[in-house]
């Protein structure tokens, strides 16, 4: 059974939503919710409120700019995006609507869709002068909303425009509150068939995915190290059975996953991906507490596969990587693709391939030694850090020593790469650090 959670801030169009979402969803699988919210802070706890929600459908644009950062990591989700045909009915029907049949108007609508609705209007040779816009950051509605009502009003108190044209009902509102004539804009039958189309399909997808097989395996680390110090007695048989003990906890805990007790401090848990992926968190504070309990260090590889063979084979892989690093991952995923994920499912996680399509990319990174692997990986940290970073900032993100970074950043900037983008003074005497950028 499906959960199919519908959000939006206006009360009819939810009801228009959720009609439609009846006829493409089957109601003996999937349950549908509906929550409406009136100040996008509302939102968070809406969907925190309700962990269960498989899949989310969002009204609009700006609901769900602000939704997406709550909810659970490869939930399916989407938004009734308002595309260039139903921009121009909307322009259409106020033309109708006007009293000296010109396109006299002033619209609103979040900042990312000025690009492509002043390319629209280009593209049909229709003049913007005539037009009033009005852009806003969609993340700041709330305190713009005042703003962009007053705006709208002056206009059509100075006479400049026959009708309004906003994205917000609550600008809708408060507008027909002081008689001034608008028109909401939002999708049409077809835009929110098309959406919950693709929320199917998402989730079907997301399904798919979640029963790949998944291994995890653990490894005690330097157990040649832990048999020297513990006398060869029951004492190494009883830390064993302890750390096993923590291992059957944690199969409980991931709904019944087989565990499989290989040799000396080795194990591997046998379980679905979404399973292993949405407990995550759960195998790290495992980990953490065999290490506080029992004063034992143990790594975590977990391999992905559309086959066991496969997902064991990157469960190595993701362990031999996870030691190779200074200091040791404590995690680190191999998904079926190859890509590699450290510190998976935290706000730190960086996601990199060990490959590159572009040959010639190969020839440049292999004339300044500079490996595939870390050259990816640097990508991985720059795209965190937009306006740019320093060698002692990419050291720290990468694990590596302040001198490591710069070798490296040396070696890319000799093959333009990267760039300087700029100097900072630093507290200490000495010449100013250079900031640097991945070139595009």
């Amino acid at each position: 059974m499906y959960t199919i959670g519908i959000l939006s801030n206006s009360p009819s169009y939810l009801a228009q939503i959720h009609d439609e979402a009846t006829q493409i969803f089957n109601e003996l699988t999937t349950s549908l919710l509906t929550f409406t919210y009136t100040n996008t802070t509302e939102i968070k706890d809406l969907i925190e409120a309700h962990p269960e929600v498989d899949g989310w459908m969002f009204s609009d644009e700006m609901t769900y700019l602000h939704g997406q950062q709550y909810v659970k990591p490869h939930t399916p989700m989407t938004y009734c995006q308002l595309n260039r045909l139903e921009f121009f009915h909307f322009l259409l029907v106020a033309l109708y609507q006007s009293p000296s049949h010109e396109l006299r108007v002033s619209v609103d609508f979040p900042e990312s869709n000025a690009t492509e609705w002043s390319a629209a209007l280009t593209e049909a040779h229709i003049s913007p002068e005539p037009l009033k816009w009005c852009t806003y950051d969609a993340l700041q509605i709330d305190n713009l909303f005042s703003d962009i009502t007053k705006s709208h009003q002056v206009h059509w108190q100075n006479g400049q425009i026959d009708r309004v044209l906003t994205s917000s009902p609550k600008v809708y509102d408060a507008l027909q509150a002081s008689g001034v004539p608008v028109l909401q804009m939002r999708g049409s039958t077809f835009t929110i068939q098309s959406a919950l189309a693709t929320l199917r399909e998402q989730i079907t997808r997301q399904e798919l995915m979640n029963n790949q097989v998944a291994i995890v395996r653990f490894e005690v680390t330097d157990i040649e190290k832990l048999l020297s110090i513990i006398p060869a007695d029951l004492r190494f048989q009883l830390l064993e059975l302890r750390i096993k003990e923590s291992m059957i906890n944690l199969c409980k805990d991931l709904h019944g996953s087989y565990l499989s007790d290989k040799d000396s401090g080795r194990y591997e848990i046998f379980a679905s991906r979404g399973i292993i992926e949405e407990n995550i968190p759960t195998i790290a504070k495992t980990l953490a507490n065999v290490r506080d309990t029992l004063s034992v260090e143990m790594t975590a590889g977990i391999g992905i596969g559309f086959t066991a063979f496969e997902a064991q084979r990157h469960a190595f892989q993701a362990l031999a990587y996870g030691r190779r690093q200074t200091p040791a991952q404590s995690i680190v995923s191999i998904d079926t693709d190859g890509t590699i994920i450290e510190l998976p499912h935290t706000e730190d996680a960086l996601r990199f391939t060990a490959s590159v399509s572009d040959p010639k990319l190969l020839e440049v990174l292999k004339s300044v030694g500079v490996g595939v692997k870390n050259f990816n990986r640097l990508k991985a940290v720059a795209e965190k850090m937009p306006n740019g970073f320093t060698p002692a900032e990419l050291a720290d993100h990468l694990s590596v020593t302040d001198r490591s970074a710069r070798r490296l950043l040396a070696n890319l900037a000799e093959v333009k790469l990267v760039e300087v983008i700029g100097e900072e003074a630093t507290a200490e005497r000495g010449r100013p650090t250079k900031r640097y950028k991945l070139k595009a």
